[in-house]
């Protein structure tokens, strides 16, 4: 995971990811989702489903 710093929407490589959303459409999203999402901490064991990859971060719901 990511340390604490926001993140940048604008330095993320989508490959397929949100592409067509506006910078105001991602804002909302990124409001939406500020306090639904935990942070896990390396060597961390969760439970969940894989429901996306890409270069950086695997997402799991």
């Amino acid at each position: 995971m990511s340390s604490s710093k926001e993140f940048n929407w604008d330095n993320f490589s989508t490959k397929g990811f949100g592409d067509g959303y506006s910078k105001e459409q991602r804002a909302q999203m990124e409001a939406m989702y500020a306090g639904t999402l935990n942070e896990i901490t390396e060597k961390e064991v969760i439970k969940g489903v894989v429901v996306g990859v890409n270069d950086k971060d695997v997402i799991i719901n």
